[in-house]
């Protein structure tokens, strides 16, 4: 699933630049006033105001008894894994040039974004390795003197973690007090969420997090008087900016992420990359660009032995260690997930894309017919039937930019409870204010991948078609990208 042709196991062996100087990335001098406020940015951990300490406890306990989403765990007795059993630290890597970057002439005009890349590369980028727990250090002085938004940009291709470790292991190792403890308030929220889209106020963002916020009284003006004062210490993570699109979002959330308004806050914004969206970052100046690169080739070791236990986990490594496609494959983290899990219940590797998914389905239908099933055909008839509708339901929800459904999609679209109960879809956790059941594929991926098996299935692929095709989905966006690596999968196992 690598972006720009690069392939995942050029990814996964980059080799990752000694940080720069701050004074190095702006290409002026840092003044000892400058570098006094850079040494004193070093975050500390906070005693907390009275004024949201009970909001703080909340939002701890909240995050640190979280699951990770996932169809069917490997665990004793197939319970969700917790966020402690599945971290594996991911890699990361920070843009140095940033700011010259967003200012290449091929980003304003709307130019080719490999050229752009190329050009800032021949311009002497670099870069350099990054940590969660240094995401937050050195702020440049401007930003501290001023009082601004710092504004952190994550981008991966689909499945590389992005999702799992800002929204999942970034705030249980906050709420354990292991990381970023100068917040007194961290609110992770996924933007496919309409809800979260149309929030119109922090109060709004907080109740969607599921804790309880002061009524209105002493209390609530407390609480903002104290955001209002020391906003450095409020970080708001926005999940999946390709996954909507802003201008489906509301005025406040536009602002917020402009910078605008909760002025001086610090927020991640997370997306996969393309150029429609690196191009609405450029136009918002975000301060700093994060690259999720997945695994490199020790992790996947490490991975599969904490996800298989020491027999099981040395003997697929035996087998990755043999094909290289497979180890590409392994360095995406939602894919390596997927290889241990099948594994684990098929006792199956795949070495392919196609087969990864193909296998997913063989395994969910045998295990609602108490049975294993070797190849699609083997399936029951009424079974693969229930895929295609899913697939079918996945690829027109993916056209519309749907990744979160209701009970009335489901009844529109005449979905059967069978094809409902296969184990692709899952329900959503709700908050106070959202009423109605919501459904979603238990990862974007899933969804693309069985939009992909319903073009690939039911379609003639004639070179008409994939034009009607492009021609319907639109221009290129981050949420199709991954879609179209599948699809073409499908059509060639050799991809």
């Amino acid at each position: 699933m690598a972006s720009g042709g690069e392939s995942l196991a050029a990814r996964a062996d980059v080799a990752l630049a000694s940080e720069a100087p701050e004074a190095e990335r702006e290409g002026t001098e840092v003044s000892s006033t400058a570098q006094a406020s850079m040494a004193t940015s070093h975050p500390t951990a906070l005693t907390l105001d009275p004024a949201v300490e009970d909001l703080h406890e909340q939002l701890r306990d909240k995050y640190k008894d979280a699951d990770i989403d996932v169809d069917v765990a490997i665990m004793a007795e197939d319970a969700s894994p917790s966020v402690e059993y599945i971290q594996i630290n991911l890699v990361m890597i920070s843009r140095v040039n940033l700011h010259e970057e967003f200012r290449n002439p091929e980003f304003a005009s709307g130019g080719d974004l490999a050229r752009a890349e190329h050009a800032l590369t021949e311009a002497g980028s670099r870069r350099e390795k990054v940590t969660l727990e240094s995401l937050f250090l050195n702020i440049p002085a401007k930003i501290l003197t001023n009082a601004l938004s710092y504004r952190v940009f994550a981008i991966a291709s689909g499945g590389c973690g992005k999702t799992t470790i800002f929204t999942k292991i970034a705030t249980w190792k906050w709420a354990r007090k292991e990381l970023w403890q100068e917040f007194s308030i961290l609110i992770a929220l996924e933007l496919r969420h309409p809800d979260v889209r149309d929030a119109k106020s922090l109060w709004d963002l907080l109740e969607l997090v599921g804790v309880d916020i002061p009524p209105m009284g002493k209390e609530r003006i407390a609480l903002r008087q104290f955001v209002k004062s020391h906003p450095q210490q409020l970080c708001i993570v926005f999940d999946g900016l390709d996954e909507t699109s802003l201008a489906k979002c509301s005025r406040f959330v536009k602002l917020v992420i402009s910078g605008e308004e909760l002025k001086g806050i610090r927020m991640i914004l997370t997306s996969r990359p393309a150029q429609d969206i690196l191009r609405l970052c450029a136009k918002y100046q975000l301060d700093r660009r994060i690259e999720v690169i997945g695994f490199h080739r020790q992790d996947i070791e490490r991975y599969v032995l904490k996800l298989l236990g020491s027999i099981k986990g040395a003997a697929l490594l035996a087998e990755v260690k043999e094909d290289q496609h497979l180890l590409a494959m392994m360095c995406t983290p939602i894919l390596a997930y997927e290889v241990c899990k099948l594994y684990h219940y098929c006792q199956k590797v795949p070495r392919c894309l196609s087969d990864i998914f193909d296998l997913m389905i063989l395994r969910l239908a045998g295990r609602r017919h108490d049975t294993q099933y070797d190849t699609w055909l083997e399936i029951p008839f009424d079974v693969r039937m229930q895929v295609l509708e899913l697939g079918k339901f996945a690829f027109s929800m993916l056209k519309q930019q749907r990744l979160v459904f209701t009970e009335a999609d489901l009844k529109e679209f005449s979905l059967s409870e069978d094809a409902i109960q296969l184990g692709l879809l899952i329900t959503t956790d709700r908050s106070p204010s959202v009423r109605e059941k919501q459904w979603r594929f238990s990862h974007l991926t899933s969804q693309e991948s069985q939009a992909a098996k319903f073009v690939a299935c039911c379609e003639n692929m004639s070179p008409q078609f994939i034009v009607r095709l492009v021609e319907s989905l639109g221009p290129s966006s981050g949420h199709l990208q991954t879609f179209w690596i599948l699809l073409a999968a499908q059509l060639d196992p050799s991809c």
